[in-house]
């Protein structure tokens, strides 16, 4: 059930006006009337955005922007505490379609969108280094064409980056045992093994733990730019729904990935089950 719920804004502001206050129930004539819809996963894809922004149409004609917003796991000082932070990144679009193909037993497609993810974070990654050596866009932008098309060379250029940043390496995990996890991922892509439940448990579980530690770092010590890359695009494109006049709404969906970065990739499958099972009756959109 890769599906994810969105809301329509002007069914959405109807229903509120209508109820004058009174609180929301719950009941399932509240979740019908709401303005909640449900569209599949892959309309999150969109080549020409940088973050989730999802374009529908709900059962009463009505054409909504929709973005994504997630939350994201921010570490403290009494452990982990959730808080919801900007438009949902491509990483965390693919991770969520990693742990519901796993759901849904579809392994090796687990995998696939798992190694996606990884592949897509350290682009994040990258990004944001780029953003605090204060790189102009222009040359961000000329650079990155010559690797957009070649995951071994962006992987090569994060670890450089990354490297020159904090002077040493992303991972501790021993390069023997790194081989083995990613052959996980080369022998279901590329040699058509069948994955098994374990193995996309444990792959999945190495994503997690790979970004986990990456992105704690980028927040806690280079937060005024890692929020900056965040909302970049998202701003963008609240100003052009303005100037266009379309109807845009945020809405906030549970994060696997920060789910699986803040409480373990088990978590992060109870996650997305709850959140399946909170959707299971919601409507779906007409497109």
């Amino acid at each position: 059930m890769n599906k994810i719920s969105v809301t329509c804004a002007k069914c959405s502001d109807e229903y509120w006006k209508k109820r004058e206050g009174r609180p929301y129930t719950g009941e399932i004539g509240d979740s019908q009337e709401n303005g909640v819809f449900l569209v599949p996963a892959y309309k999150c894809y969109n080549d020409k955005e940088q973050l989730a922004i999802i374009d529908f149409v709900c059962p009463k004609g009505h054409k909504t922007k929709n973005i994504l917003e997630v939350h994201v796991p921010k570490i403290g000082t009494e452990g982990w505490e959730n808080r919801i932070i900007g438009a949902m990144q491509r990483h965390e679009i693919l991770f969520y379609l990693g742990i519901n193909s796993l759901i849904d037993f579809y392994y090796r497609e687990a995998i696939v969108n798992f190694s996606s993810s990884l592949e897509r974070f350290f682009e994040f990654a990258i990004m944001v280094i780029a953003e605090i050596k204060e790189i102009e866009s222009d040359a961000l932008s000329q650079a990155w064409k010559l690797v957009e098309n070649q995951p071994e060379r962006q992987y090569g250029a994060f670890i450089f980056a990354w490297l020159l940043l904090e002077k040493g390496n992303y991972t501790a995990i021993n390069p023997n045992e790194l081989r083995k996890i990613t052959e996980i991922r080369n022998n279901s892509v590329h040699k058509g093994r069948i994955a098994s439940e374990n193995d996309c448990i444990k792959y999945g579980t190495y994503v997690a733990d790979i970004i986990k530690v990456i992105d704690t770092i980028l927040y806690e010590k280079y937060n005024n730019h890692y929020m900056s890359y965040r909302m970049k695009y998202h701003k963008e494109a609240v100003t052009k729904c303005k100037e266009e006049k379309i109807n845009l709404i945020t809405t906030a969906i549970p994060c696997s990935l920060g789910a699986a970065i803040s409480n373990g990739f088990d978590h992060a499958v109870a996650v997305a089950r709850a959140y399946r099972d909170s959707i299971l009756n919601t409507p779906d959109a007409l497109s």
